[in-house]
């Protein structure tokens, strides 16, 4: 597990979402964990993510690869 948790700024390409420390796309939504989590972000609407590759965990304005108008990365 990654020590440092992040705010991810990157950007997007072709609608898939990158990881922002190795741009790979093999990422996905995971569950929310600590009250951090599962209150303060969900007020703001950040979403946790972990990327498959580097096992990178990072926070988007995304709730999911699905949609027509993605929002952009914040950070």
């Amino acid at each position: 597990m990654p020590s440092d948790i992040q705010i991810a700024q990157g950007h997007v390409a072709a609608a898939l979402l990158q990881c922002p420390k190795c741009t790979s796309e093999r990422v996905r939504r995971i569950e929310r964990k600590g009250i951090f989590e599962k209150r303060l972000l969900k007020l703001f609407g950040y979403f946790p993510w972990r990327c498959a590759s580097c096992r990178e965990k990072f926070f988007l304005q995304r709730r999911s690869r699905d949609n027509s108008k993605p929002k952009e990365y914040v950070g």
